[in-house]
């Protein structure tokens, strides 16, 4: 139980100084300032997020690496005393231990690709051709490059599975510091939107065992809504506030497909933005398109597509790609999601379960009840904010008269494209999430915004402090009770049990090549490469240090 509070120190204390270290390269020093820590450490998080990638181009993320990169940047930290931030190391330090104590791993998407693709980040260079292995590994998230990094000999390899956490931790006070601010300068609509964000996350994550790369997705997705509304409510667009939601639109993409939608404001405001000479003198803007490109190449290199498993973006005279496999995977992905498996009178195959809305009767009558179950506690949660709301506002209320709201508009027609788009194509809760729930709160911020802007938060004050607290009091609780719950404890650990119950055996390919058979059972983080399934057309050779697997 030490070792991992010691664990979940050291992450924050690295992750804080790579956020301290790269932002200061990226931002002049009089932006730099003017973003609270939390944020600085998210931004951060992207940018070490792609080094790792970069890096796995050419290298194995072994121990010998990890410590390096894991030294260099904890030597720079002391110097520049990073350990002065107390606060924020020890709340986000709490809550990374809260989440990852006794916990569960996400079943079953860890087991099966999350955790064997760290595995093989960890043991080999770039594979080409991995999609031919499985076709999950395609699925890779940029945040198993991040969780990769973590790969330190002095600490349970059980390290890697601290950072999604972290990210969380960041996250809350990130948004704890901004609801500060917003209080303290008296913004009203900022301050509703920041507490109606904060009570919301510590519901949706509260638990450790349903995060995945969609819980990270939904994060980042959170944060980039926050962040185009403060750009939308500043007086003219800044190039370094544009450049920083052009690095979290390419991340986003990073980790989920479906989060490609999030490049349109990213290239609105780019073709907006007037003055284009200061965007091609920022640092940034470099950084995120060569992010991007590199996305692009990692996906070619282990599937033969830039955005898998989208066909037309497949190159198919490449060796690697498998086109059959990938057309059959495209059309299965959106089957499932809507509900495929569920069919109970005939079962039709992909195609046409997927066209004409044939799925929508399925869909209705699983998915829709559990979005209505999982949605039902928020609208609650608003409906008592909005009693609140006319009870405390008044008419003659004239503060807050000159407070200008822009652009909210616009965010609900994005938000609201990308909740058609995720309705049409993968209208799963956890695909949807961050869109359902975006999409009701600037709604309901829309309808009620001249009640907003015409109460005063000092008296409103108290009822938020109280919700953020019984928030709180129910995340730690909740968690408290799994720690001590006594069928949890299996093993004489507390970490994530990330490790498969036996050794799996080496299956022999052409050239000298292997994988590890599973024999059906989950992977986990195990000797890679590592898959549950088995292709007896599976060929591999390694050139220049590369293993290349395809498919005949």
């Amino acid at each position: 139980m030490l070792e991992i509070l010691v664990a979940t120190i050291l992450c924050s204390f690295f992750l804080i100084t790579s956020g301290n270290l790269f932002c200061k390269f990226v931002f002049p020093t009089n932006y730099y300032k003017e973003l609270s820590i939390a944020e600085t450490t998210l931004l951060g998080i992207i940018i070490l997020s792609f080094l790792a990638l970069i890096i796995n181009l050419l290298f194995p993320l072994n121990t010998y690496v990890c410590s390096i990169l894991f030294i260099f940047i904890f030597i720079y930290g002391i110097l520049n005393k990073t350990y002065k931030n107390t606060k924020i190391i020890i709340i986000s330090s709490i809550i990374a231990f809260i989440l990852i104590l006794n916990s569960n791993i996400n079943r079953p998407d860890a087991g099966l690709y999350h955790l064997p693709i760290v595995s093989m980040i960890n043991e080999n260079r770039i594979i080409l051709g991995s999609s031919n292995i499985h076709f999950r590994f395609a699925h890779g998230s940029i945040i198993q490059y991040f969780s990769a990094l973590f790969n330190i000999p002095f600490i349970d390899k059980s390290f890697i599975t601290i950072p999604a956490a972290s990210i969380f931790a960041f996250y809350i006070y990130y948004l704890y510091q901004k609801l500060i601010k917003a209080f303290a300068q008296d913004n009203n609509f900022s301050f509703i939107l920041i507490f109606i964000f904060f009570v919301f996350s510590i519901y949706l994550f509260n638990r450790y065992s349903n995060y995945g790369n969609d819980a990270v997705a939904h994060i980042y997705y959170f944060y980039f809504i926050l962040s185009i509304f403060f750009l939308l409510n500043k007086d003219h667009i800044n190039e370094l506030d544009l450049s920083k939601l052009i690095l979290t639109s390419v991340f986003l993409v990073g980790t989920k497909l479906f989060m490609v939608i999030s490049a349109i404001p990213a290239i609105y405001f780019f073709l907006l933005f007037k003055n284009k000479i200061i965007l091609f003198k920022n640092k940034m803007i470099y950084l995120s398109a060569i992010f991007f490109l590199i996305l692009l190449l990692k996906s070619f290199l282990t599937s033969g597509c830039a955005l898998y498993p989208i066909k037309i973006t497949c190159l198919k005279s490449l060796k690697i790609h498998n086109s059959i496999e990938t057309g059959n995977i495209a059309d299965m992905s959106e089957a499932w999601s809507k509900g495929w498996p569920d069919q109970k009178i005939k079962v039709k195959n992909y195609k046409n379960f997927n066209s004409n809305f044939n799925w929508l009767e399925t869909w209705k009558a699983n998915h829709l009840k559990y979005i209505i179950e999982k949605v039902s506690p928020f609208f609650v949660f608003l409906i008592i904010i909005t009693l609140l709301l006319f009870f405390y506002s008044n008419k003659n209320f004239e503060k807050h008269k000159k407070e200008e709201i822009k652009g909210l508009y616009r965010i609900i027609f994005f938000i609201l494209f990308c909740s058609i788009i995720w309705f049409v194509k993968f209208p799963l809760y956890r695909f949807g999430t961050s869109y359902i729930f975006c999409l009701m709160t600037f709604l309901f911020l829309v309808i009620l915004k001249n009640r907003i802007l015409n109460i005063n938060i000092k008296y409103i004050s108290k009822y938020v402090v109280f919700f953020m607290i019984l928030s709180s009091v129910g995340f730690f609780g909740k968690n408290i009770i799994r720690i001590l719950d006594k069928n949890n404890f299996v093993e004489n650990t507390y970490w994530p049990k990330i490790f498969p119950n036996k050794e799996f055996k080496k299956l022999k390919i052409s050239d000298n090549g292997f994988i590890y058979f599973s024999e059906g059972e989950q992977c986990m983080y195990s000797p890679s490469p590592c898959s549950y399934y088995k292709n007896e057309k599976l060929n591999y050779i390694k050139k220049f240090g590369y293993k290349i697997f395809w498919v005949e």
